[in-house]
């Protein structure tokens, strides 16, 4: 029967309560905000009407009180009637706006219901410790009534909360419980420290077997790819291997005395190439040896980098037979027209696909890009892969204007190209977002007589080779590709001021040699006096910046002297960059600066000079130009084994120019800067 009654109570508090829910959610725009320090000004009486769930409403409000005491003392206000000006129509009097009270005063029968949005309850202390674990509730507090002032005033409210805790803690109080905790405590971190170290000792050891095995994959790929080329390759084999541009080495061996009709290019002195084979003799009935081919060995001697001279020396002292073993380079060029050529083999032979691959045979493959302005840029010839889909250039050996699409990737569709002075323009854009398809339709909607896509890879700009059976939709215009970094450094100049060019058929004489691809030639003795002497040896340089507070691009003249040791300066365009944080560039851990292909200006001091261009080299610089400590162009010399690992150039500069440079590049750290030096004047040319 009791229990039969509790659940009975059950059921009508939980019925109240929804009752009482309801109600507030339907009175939600009824509730009203007061502060609580005017609350506690006011002396608010409360009264429960229900606990379970909380009805506190106000049965009294002290202030309330005192405001009708003060009004009912007060005298009534004499009532002005506003008086009409004669001639009007109606009389009317507007009042001024006047704003609503920041708060409302608590009446009696309000109702208390939250305290910070947070719901109150009217649970006595033992009811809130028998809450469930991490529950919490809002109580109000009230002061003890007095003689003089009876009734529940509201003072304040307490949070009670019934944590769910993780952890307690204790302290020991007598000595010997003091020296067992801390024995204890000893022990679990000996144990912490322990655990760590072997699992750092595990992680160390997984990261030595991973490495381990890469390097032994590594090991094992450069050895087969070095047994393969080193390897000799069958005679019958070289005419297809030098069709698809592979590297390879072959023998050939002659057993008779006289003449065998090889001849060595004289131009070069430090390698021995071969210039041409005579008709009929021995070398030419073999029917492997061609020009540009490379002696690496006579008999058991390596001739790599022997000259002509000491080849011809080695041979005439020897006694037959002789087997001379020959390097063929590799032509990056060739491997992809080859394995193009292979693809459209294999494929299905479509009058569409033999149609592309006969037309590909007469088409351009590479073109050079000639710069004629700015300044800076000018005379620098740069390599241009034409796509196999587009048109042929019209335009060769004509001035054209480089206009830089806008966004850069020439995906959207831009103005038409108005034209200045007759000049065609060639648009400039970046590789991706879109299809090339797409770019050079945006390049034939503005007017421009082609498209030219700077690569987002690293590496030489090429087109990815195509399918005899791929379809590719008519292109009107003829599109090249820039290499990535030979094109963001034209971009970074066009971004500043107008760019104009020519674009020519490619001869080996217009590609600029790898500075580092070939050890630096010893100077002879004549060339290291005029080295010596600035007035005989410097060189000009242009370094183009862009000055800061006006953001227009700048370019000053300065003279440079180069060292006497290193490779030699090329004529194109680089980043100049100062060595950060280490100025003196002693070491490469100093340097922490994004060098790649760019110069980098040092201070003298600290080291040699060698030292610091070996520095700059290792951190990927192609030059080093050093500030001198005076105005002075000084000769920049160097120990002859610190030389020999040295391949970038170097050059001096002096201090005030030196230092407008460094000055200028730390200020336009985010922006681009850029040098080029000028062609070495002979020495026969100088007085």
């Amino acid at each position: 029967m009791t229990r039969r009654l509790l659940w009975l109570a059950s059921l009508l508090g939980l019925a109240r309560c929804a009752e009482l829910q309801a109600t507030a959610t339907a009175n939600a725009d009824a509730q009203f905000r007061v502060p609580f320090h005017v609350a506690l000004t006011d002396g608010l009486d409360l009264e429960a009407l229900s606990t379970h769930p909380p009805d506190l409403r106000v049965r009294r409000s002290l202030a309330t009180e005192r405001r009708a005491m003060e009004e009912r003392s007060r005298a009534p206000a004499p009532v002005v009637e506003a008086a009409c000006a004669a001639g009007d129509g109606e009389c009317s009097a507007s009042e001024p706006l006047q704003p609503p009270p920041a708060y409302l005063f608590v009446h009696q029968s309000d109702r208390l219901v939250a305290v910070d949005d947070e719901p109150i309850a009217l649970h006595t202390i033992d009811e809130a410790l028998d809450l469930p674990v991490g529950r919490s509730v809002v109580i109000p507090l009230f002061k003890a009534p007095t003689p003089e002032l009876s009734g529940s005033f509201l003072v304040g409210f307490a949070r009670i909360e019934i944590l769910n805790p993780r952890q307690i803690a204790f302290e020991a109080t007598t000595p010997e419980r003091r020296d067992q905790v801390r024995a204890w405590r000893d022990a679990v971190e000996r144990h912490r420290l322990a655990e760590l170290a072997r699992q750092q000792a595990e992680r160390e050891r997984e990261q030595a077997r991973v490495k381990e095995l890469q390097e032994r994959n590594a090991q094992a790929e450069r050895e087969r790819v070095e047994r393969e080329r080193l390897a000799m390759t069958p005679h019958g084999d070289v005419r297809r291997k030098r069709a698809a541009g592979l590297e390879f080495r072959y023998e050939a061996e002659f057993s008779t005395q006289g003449p065998i009709g090889l001849n060595w290019d004289l131009r070069v002195t430090d390698r021995t190439v071969v210039s041409h084979v005579e008709p009929a003799l021995p070398a030419d009935r073999l029917g492997v040896i061609a020009p540009s081919d490379r002696l690496v060995r006579l008999n058991d001697v390596d001739t790599t980098l022997m000259g002509p001279p000491e080849v011809v020396q080695l041979y005439m002292s020897s006694t037959p037979p002789r087997r001379l073993v020959f390097l063929v380079a590799g032509d990056p060029g060739k491997q992809s027209t080859h394995a193009q050529s292979a693809g459209t083999a294999t494929a299905t032979a479509t009058a569409t696909a033999t149609s592309l691959s006969a037309g590909s045979a007469q088409r351009r493959e590479n073109l050079t890009m000639v710069f004629e302005a700015p300044r800076v840029l000018r005379d620098w010839r740069t390599r241009l892969h034409l796509a196999p889909w587009g048109e042929q250039p019209s335009f060769l050996n004509e001035s054209l204007r480089l206009v830089l699409a806008t966004p850069v990737t020439g995906c959207q569709e831009l103005p038409r190209d108005p034209g200045a002075d007759g000049q065609r323009a060639l648009l400039l854009t970046y590789r991706g977002t879109c299809s090339f398809i797409e770019k050079a339709q945006t390049a034939v909607k503005m007017g421009a007589a082609g498209l030219a896509v700077i690569n987002n890879v690293k590496g030489p700009g090429r087109f990815p080779a195509v399918s005899a059976t791929t379809a590719i939709d008519d292109v009107a215009v003829p599109v090249v590709m820039l290499s990535k970094l030979d094109g963001e450094l034209v971009m970074s100049v066009l971004e500043h001021e107008p760019v104009q060019l020519r674009i020519d058929d490619e001869r080996p004489s217009d590609l600029p040699a790898p500075t580092s691809a070939l050890p630096p030639r010893r100077l002879t003795n004549e060339e290291m006096v005029h080295r010596r002497d600035p007035k005989k040896a410097a060189r000009a340089l242009t370094f183009w910046y862009i000055d800061a507070p006006s953001s227009a691009s700048a370019t000053a003249e300065f003279r440079v002297l180069p060292a006497l040791f290193g490779g030699e300066i090329p004529t194109m365009p680089l980043r100049v960059v100062m060595a950060y944080p280490q100025e003196t560039a002693c070491h490469p851990n100093g340097l922490g600066v994004a060098a790649t292909r760019a110069v980098i200006l040092v201070k003298r001091g600290g080291c040699s000079f060698g030292t610091k261009a070996k520095a700059v080299q290792d951190v990927g610089g192609a030059g080093m130009l050093l500030i001198n400590s005076d105005d002075s162009l000084l000769p920049l010399m160097s120990d002859p084994k610190e030389a020999a690992a040295v391949t970038i150039w170097a050059a001096s500069i002096g201090l005030a120019n030196g230092t407008m440079m460094q000055q200028t590049v730390e200020l336009n750290r985010n922006l681009p800067s850029l040098v080029t030096v000028g062609a070495s004047p002979s020495p026969a040319a100088t007085p």
